[in-house]
């Protein structure tokens, strides 16, 4: 693993700056210019470092451009006047964190001097991009430049050349090609005799100039015929890795010898690398250590990794792990981009530490370093060093992969094989099984068979479980589930109107369904079953389900000792591996006790991994307290175990109540409270009643929780209904509101209630809820939420986020869904039947990532309001509309399900799946329709629940 020589004061790539303008005309046209830029991106609600995730491309393009609009006064900045112009520093160190730019970060680090919260939050970022090393070499380089500054304008030739070097390298000064020539030419007509060799590099580099080799030998060899030990290093780079024709090793290292032993730096750490190597010369290992450790002390970047490289591996010097750390980062700290992967590798393999090589994986893999982004995938993928991320360890698999690491090939491929659902993602695992195959890795031709066999048997299902219920002679009835796999397809594929084949059925109530799935040929299933000799009495049945239904397999959860287990859910932790959660209650004697929250982690087959001599029921407690734990909602974590938000109230709907969160781990440990303890609180207040909590990831490892919030009057009764949020980080910690309070998401005049939320995708949420005006049809509103602070980032519908207030149908529950182009809103909208009975029809609305704007209809009323939304309907007719679900699939649409019944006739489950530009996909004999997917004679079919998404 040696470094392969180069230069960074004598060739470099680095894309050239723009050219200093006049201090006159230049300040605030300069600053307006970078500050238009990133507030450009920063509108769209991204934080500093969420481009290290998502959006980075862009945010890259828009960071360097900034930089480069400001490389002029920064350059020209005293240092002395670092505080009396924060707007430039502020400005820079936003642009340096987006474009990734560890030498810009520390310069910017260095100087930036926080006088704020914000800013004092933009340095950390600044910090964790460039590292102490890093800035304490920018603070030194500054100040060296501010020395030779005064020296060069006062006529000194050789600090016009070290100033030179300076721009060429980007040490102390944002690097600026022209400016470095501008210095050598002055530096050369005050007859410095190396200064025609550095412009011989700056031709061979092509930094600040057309890039002209021919040039660059011919100016060297000028330079070197005048005794320039820098002329004679650019030739002895041309005779080892020029054009071929002009190859000669033997002349290559006889210059850099001159150039060593004449003292030069850059010289001393060529020829070390030939020593090293045995390049043209014979190898000498404890040579090579002794130019190395001379050019790494005068700050020689590709020396110091070379003799990093030299401690690490005992190769002319006796093996010290430390001191190569130390070389390492000095590289890293002086602009060696691989020395970051270099210092991964050895805190990983060598150190043992997950979490300090994450952070090198990092930030090697922001400079482009395929393998860095290689390695930081697969710590993303593993939860290794940090918490675990899949989104990120897909994102830099393919940067990876896109860039042609095999490595990174096979693991995007291997990402979606597992971590995908069904044939789409197969079809992506198969291509870069393909691709990883042409490009030589060894296991490609292996997994691409593996994935066809799976891709060729993987049907594109949904499947959709429902209750069903049947009249019995005594005038009882009989509760037992159907389900139904609804394969879509084909949008013209027909379905019989009368659907047999209950998956399971029991004499007495089996209800609440629910289920998720693996993403292959299996199912967890699960209901509540209430017992027949105590009717009183409920315990959870889960079962193992395939989809041929040739293997079915259950298990139940005894009893609490005298109590029960219901409202069953389950969360997905990890491939094979999900958390089966419950309510519990206990029962002594004819009287119920308190409400609590259990949980059981389950593998693949639905067998109990986590075992306890005390827990009797295989069921450990996620919140248990004197008081009633309800309402919960559980959500994976990332790292194998889950969040559960719930409502802890103290008595009936008058009594006070508060939001309790958990975190449980995939031990079964809770993380931020004991086991005695009542509740983690993120709203508590005896003034307060709260209900309906809802819980989305952030994106980030934590969660966001929203919540219903009334105030309780004097008299009793309860006031307006608001709606209120935390953010919650993985250490249990708030990240919204001052002194920790949740924010307001709606809080209107009008009552706020009935809401959903989703994830965004970019750390916020997008949240749908019921604006009930009591003296007009009710509305439905929505609002987008920035993950950073809890503040809406949809504004522009002139201070109304409502979808429709002048609709003539009331709305009500609504759902949202995720589309690959933005959100579908479902709702219920009151409607009357021929005989003026009131019904319940569907309809949705759309609202599209790149405009924010639904369909809309009609020209704006005179007081410039935008014209009506225009709703479309998934069934309107003299049914009566009742329970729906909806499923995002963002490459295809939503796919919604709803309980459509007539009177007192027989219920039937229907399904609509609405595309991503909002068309319904699927027909019935031609016209887009609803289809059936139960009906069964006899019998109502309800509560419908989406167990899992395939294709």
């Amino acid at each position: 693993m040696l470094a392969l020589l180069l230069c960074l004061f004598v060739f470099s790539s680095t894309a050239t700056q723009l050219e200093a303008r006049p201090q006159s005309q230049e300040t605030q046209e300069v600053l307006e210019q970078a500050r238009q830029r990133l507030e450009a991106f920063e509108r769209r609600g991204y934080r500093s470092l969420v481009p290290t995730i998502r959006n980075r491309e862009e945010a890259n393009a828009i960071g360097k451009e900034a930089l480069e609009i400001l490389a002029s006064p920064i350059n020209r900045l005293p240092l002395a006047a670092a505080k009396e112009n924060q707007a430039v520093w502020k400005l820079a160190a936003k642009a340096a964190v987006l474009a990734q730019d560890p030498l810009r970060a520390a310069l910017v680090a260095a100087h930036f001097l926080p006088d704020s919260d914000q800013d004092h939050a933009l340095a950390l970022d600044l910090r964790q991009l460039s590292f102490p090393r890093a800035i304490e070499l920018a603070e030194k380089h500054r100040r060296a430049c501010r020395s030779l500054r005064s020296k060069a304008e006062a006529g000194d030739a050789t600090a016009m050349v070290q100033l030179g070097r300076m721009y060429q390298s980007g040490r102390g000064v944002f690097q600026d090609g022209k400016s470095a020539m501008q210095w050598y030419r002055r530096a050369k007509s005050a007859g410095n005799i190396e200064a025609g060799g550095f412009i011989a590099s700056l031709y061979g580099s092509g930094l600040g100039l057309e890039k002209d080799e021919e040039e660059a030998e011919k100016l060297a060899r000028a330079a070197a015929e005048q005794g320039s030990l820098v002329g004679m290093t650019v030739l002895s780079y041309l005779y080892a890795f020029g054009p071929e024709s002009k190859r000669d090793l033997k002349l290559a290292v006889q210059y850099a010898r001159q150039a060593a032993e004449g003292g030069y730096d850059v010289g001393m750490g060529n020829y070390g690398y030939f020593l090293l190597s045995g390049t043209g010369v014979r190898k000498d290992e404890e040579a090579a250590f002794h130019w190395h450790k001379k050019a790494a002390e005068l700050e020689v970047n590709f020396a110091c990794r070379n003799l990093a490289f030299q401690f690490q591996n005992g190769t002319g010097t006796p093996k010290d792990l430390e001191q190569a750390r130390i070389w390492f980062e000095e590289a890293a700290a002086l602009g060696h981009k691989d020395a970051f992967l270099d210092l991964a590798n050895l805190q990983l393999y060598e150190f043992k530490d997950e979490a300090l090589a994450r952070a090198w994986y990092q930030r090697g893999a922001f400079l482009e370093n395929v393998n860095a982004q290689a390695g930081l995938g697969y710590l993303f993928h593993e939860g290794k060093g940090g918490p675990r991320n899949p989104s990120a360890a897909e994102y830099w698999y393919t940067q990876g992969a896109e860039q042609g690491n095999t490595t990174c090939m096979r693991n995007l491929s291997l990402y979606y094989e597992w971590q995908g659902k069904g044939k789409s993602s197969l079809k992506k695992a198969l291509s870069w099984a393909n691709k990883a195959q042409q490009a030589g890795h060894p296991k490609g031709k292996e997994d691409a068979k593996r994935i066809e066999s799976k891709l060729s048997s993987a049907p594109p299902l949904a499947m959709i479980l429902f209750e069903t219920s049947r009249k019995q002679k005594d005038r009882s009835y009989q509760h037992g589930l159907a389900g139904r796999t609804l394969d879509w397809s084909d949008p013209n594929s027909k379905l019989p109107t009368n659907l047999p084949g209950e998956i399971f059925t029991y004499p007495r109530a089996a209800r609440s369904p629910m289920g998720i799935g693996w993403g292959g040929s299996a199912n967890l299933l699960g209901y509540e079953l209430q017992m027949h000799k105590a009717p009183h009495r409920r315990f959870t049945l889960f079962g193992s389900y395939s989809d041929d239904r040739l293997k079915q397999r259950f298990e139940k959860f005894p009893l609490f000792g005298d109590g029960e287990i219901f409202h069953p859910s389950f969360v997905s932790t990890s491939k094979n591996r999900t958390l089966l959660f419950g309510q519990s209650k206990s029962i002594q004697g004819k009287r119920r006790g308190d409400l609590d929250i259990c949980a059981q982690y389950l593998d693949f087959n639905g067998q109990s991994l986590w075992k306890n001599p005390e827990e009797k029921s295989g069921m450990y407690w996620v919140a248990s307290s004197p008081f009633q734990e309800h309402s919960y909602q559980a959500m994976a974590d990332e790292e194998g175990g889950a969040y559960v938000v719930y409502v802890t109230s103290m008595g009936d709907y008058r009594a006070p109540s508060w939001i309790s969160v958990q975190r449980i781990s995939k031990e079964g440990q809770l993380l931020w409270t004991d086991r005695s303890s009542a509740t983690n609180a993120v709203f508590a207040h005896p003034s307060y009643r709260v209900a309906s909590p809802k819980m989305v990831s952030d994106g980030e490892g934590g969660a966001i929780v929203a919540f219903e919030l009334r105030k309780m009057q004097g008299d009793g009764t309860l006031g307006d209904c608001d709606i209120y949020a935390q953010r919650i980080l993985p250490d249990g910690s708030f990240a919204w509101g001052k002194d920790n309070t949740p924010v307001p998401l709606a809080n209107t005049p009008f009552e706020d209630d009935q809401f959903d939320l989703v994830a965004d995708g970019e750390g916020g949420a997008v949240m749908v809820w019921r604006l009930n005006f009591l003296d007009h049809p009710a509305a439905i509103a929505k609002a987008r939420i920035s993950g950073t602070d809890g503040s809406h980032l949809w504004i522009e519908d002139n201070g109304s986020p409502t979808l429709g207030p002048n609709l003539d149908l009331p709305l009500s529950n609504p759902k949202i869904g995720i589309t690959s182009k933005g959100w579908l809103i479902f709702s219920q909208a009151t409607t009357q039947d021929e005989q003026g009975q009131e019904k319940h029809a569907l309809v949705y609305f759309p609202i599209f990532r790149d405009t924010r704007h639904t369909w809309l209809k009609g020209d704006p009323d005179p007081a410039g309001n935008r014209p009506l939304v225009r709703y479309k309907v998934v069934s309107a007719s003299s049914y009566d509309v009742r329970n729906f679900q909806v499923a995002s699939f963002a490459d295809h649409g939503v796919l919604v399900v709803f309980e459509l019944a007539k009177d007192d006739a027989e219920n039937a489950i229907m399904a609509q799946v609405i595309d991503q530009d909002g068309d319904a996909r699927l027909k019935v004999d031609g016209k887009t329709r609803p289809w059936i997917i139960g009906l069964l004679q006899e019998t109502d079919c309800t509560s419908p629940v989406i167990v899992d998404l395939y294709q």
